[in-house]
């Protein structure tokens, strides 16, 4: 007998060809028998040692190809191949679960099995028990049962139909995310090693399923956070463009407001200068003149008084049209119609230019401060249109409704392209700013030769509720000269 470990391995027999006994044979016999158990248990220890360096040296490549990728598919794929370099595999496929659908993700297989079109396949898991039945025990199965149905059958059209030889769950934190099943032809990986060994390698596969996983989420995060890097520096970038653009502006805004203020200061005292001073002057001489006539008869004298009332009658009146120009006293009784029928009027009335003011709707007050800032702009425009338009008309729009008030400024000068001309020419600053003071929206229309028009829009005041000092704009047009002559006399 061969033993080793006090384990029958094996027999050892012995024949001589004489009829003689050989009574030294049997301790020969025992000795070789013992020698041979040696050798043979040494020969198994040292397949064993190879076996498990093996699977050592194959777990150890496997848990470096999880440190190199984070490509699921990829690692699932490697570890279906290294199953076969220590177990006899004819197919195998590795599933993921979720919500009750299990997915293929990788597959191995015999050319013949075309093993490829299972990619992707998903199903019910309601429809493949034995698969259900696993992720629910979270431990190994086996269906080896006669007449199963097996992959090498004709006619399977259904990856969930298939009865593995072996089913082994892929674990992690105690849930089952995936399946790992094998087949092998007239094989059922039933014994412990190979349970073993299945197992280990089911382990991996959950390692980089898990690993896999979190990177898709700390990418997904890293993408949202560099999306929203993005779209803060844009916004900041934005922010900055416009804070540099309103800088300039301001700028080029309180360079204009300097400009027109020094403009209207010589303005002003060039009309003073031109007008009353010139009345009082004349005043004076007459004055003068009159003490130098005291000879002379009480008829001349009345008339040196005439001329002298006359003169400084002359004298108010320009000293009051400068300080119309300033600040329209009918603005602050009347309103805003009848202070822009007026400056219509003026204009109409002093230069060339065609000047008319329209009325729509039924009109209504608005606060002084947005009749003042309305005012300045058509002021503006208008003096805009008079400095470089070259135009023959100029009308100005009032359009009142229940939710808003809208004015438009139109001439039928030469025109220009708004993007080519700075904030700070043509008065458009101060516009732009008026507008905004009083939450009006200002928008500018124009091409080279076909005039301008100027938009402004702002919401009606709460309640606005028709005005006794609402100015009819349909009367209007037939009290032209009673207006101006109200301002000026």
């Amino acid at each position: 007998m061969i033993k080793t470990r006090d384990r029958l391995v094996g027999v050892l027999h012995g024949a001589t060809l004489s009829d003689e006994s050989c009574k030294s044979c049997p301790p020969f016999i025992d000795a070789v028998g013992q020698q041979l158990g040696v050798a043979i248990e040494n020969a198994r220890l040292y397949t064993e040692e190879q076996h498990q360096r093996r699977l050592a040296e194959i777990l150890r490549d496997i848990a470096a190809d999880l440190s190199r990728t984070l490509d699921i598919e990829k690692v699932l794929t490697t570890i279906l191949q290294e199953i076969g370099r220590v177990l006899a595999v004819d197919a195998g496929v590795i599933f993921l679960v979720e919500n009750d659908i299990a997915c293929v993700k990788a597959v191995r297989g015999r050319p013949e099995l075309q093993m490829e079109r299972w990619l992707e396949h998903r199903f019910s898991l309601e429809n493949a028990k034995p698969l259900q039945e696993v992720l629910l025990s979270l431990a190994p199965g086996t269906f080896c049962q006669p007449n199963r149905r097996t992959l090498f059958e004709q006619g399977i059209s259904r990856l969930e139909d298939v009865e593995w030889c072996l089913v082994v769950p892929l674990v992690n934190k105690g849930r089952a995310i995936g399946l790992l099943t094998l087949e092998q032809i007239g094989h059922c990986y039933d014994t412990e090693e190979e349970l073993a060994i299945v197992a280990a390698f089911a382990d991996h596969a959950a390692v980089a399923i898990e690993n896999a996983r979190l990177y898709q989420i700390v990418e997904s995060l890293n993408h949202d956070l560099e999306a929203q890097v993005r779209l803060r520096t844009q916004a900041l970038e934005q922010a900055h463009d416009a804070l540099a653009r309103q800088s300039e502006q301001l700028r080029a805004l309180l360079n204009n407001t300097v400009d027109i203020q020094e403009g209207e200061r010589d303005r002003i005292a060039r009309d003073i200068h031109d007008g009353v001073v010139q009345w009082i002057l004349c005043a004076m001489y007459e004055l003068e003149a009159l003490a130098v006539s005291q000879q002379r008869s009480e008829e001349v004298r009345r008339r040196r008084l005439s001329a002298i009332q006359s003169t400084l009658q002359h004298a108010k009146d320009e000293l009051y049209q400068v300080i119309h120009d300033l600040h329209p006293p009918l603005l602050r009784s009347d309103g805003l119609l009848t202070a822009l029928k007026t400056l219509t009027v003026e204009v109409q009335r002093s230069t060339p230019l065609a000047c008319r003011l329209r009325v729509h709707g039924e009109p209504y007050r608005l606060s002084p401060k947005q009749e003042l800032a309305i005012y300045r702009i058509v002021q503006e425009a208008i003096r805009n249109t008079l400095t470089h338009a070259r135009a023959q008309h100029i009308d100005v729009n009032a359009d009142f409704s229940a939710t808003q008030v809208r004015f438009q400024i139109i001439d039928d000068g030469n025109g220009f392209l708004p993007a080519a001309v700075p904030l700070n020419r043509l008065g458009l600053a101060s516009m732009y700013e008026r507008a905004q003071s009083i939450g009006a929206r200002l928008h500018l229309e124009s091409h080279p030769g076909a005039g301008v028009r100027i938009h402004l829009e702002l919401a009606a005041p709460d309640g606005s509720a028709l005005d006794g000092n609402a100015l009819d704009g349909n009367a209007l047009d037939e009290e032209d000269q009673n207006a101006y002559s109200r301002v000026t006399g």
